[in-house]
């Protein structure tokens, strides 16, 4: 709440009381997994309230995490990626470097890299970005993990597609 400017103590304990109020009430609508209504509230809840708590707020991060969810169940996968971009330097302010929320978040970016984005610099950005997060899961969740198996195949896919491209392009430069 340190961003909340020009209200008095009082007012911002009760912008937060709300906020977490609006919380509670998106997880109703996540259990019931209305994803459409979920991606709606979480959308007006940060187009109402942004400005005033600002990115690394608490409330913020948790409502941007519950809007990225609703993108991904909705198959929004470029919606999902914006947000999923906007909430990493809050996970990195929040989280230290080796933390199974950074390593799961991270993923969950290279998996919608990987589904949205077909240009050699946002792969190869992905493959180091897979990188970390078999770094990061392989301490936090043991090395056979099944996210760190499925990261070590997508890198091993992306290093082969990566190659196979260059390769072309040299060929088609000399």
């Amino acid at each position: 709440s340190d961003h909340i400017s020009g209200v008095t103590e009082s007012e911002k304990k009760r912008l937060m009381s709300d906020g977490f109020s609006k919380l509670e009430e998106a997880e109703k609508l996540k259990n019931k997994r209305d994803w459409q209504g979920l991606r709606e509230f979480s959308l007006k809840y940060l187009t109402d309230n942004l400005m005033i708590f600002g990115d690394l707020n608490i409330i913020v991060v948790k409502m941007r995490e519950i809007l990225m969810d609703s993108y991904i169940e909705l198959c929004q996968w470029e919606e999902a990626l914006k947000v999923a971009r906007s909430l990493k330097p809050a996970y990195e302010k929040y989280y230290p470097p080796i933390n199974p929320f950074i390593g799961l978040h991270l993923f969950k970016m290279c998996k919608l890299i990987n589904q949205t984005c077909d240009d050699t610099p946002n792969l190869q950005h992905s493959m180091g970005l897979l990188d970390r997060v078999i770094g990061i899961l392989t301490i936090t969740h043991g090395g056979t993990h099944p996210y760190v198996e499925e990261s070590k195949g997508i890198l091993k896919d992306l290093h082969t597609e990566i190659t196979e491209r260059l390769t072309t392009q040299d060929e088609d430069n000399m």
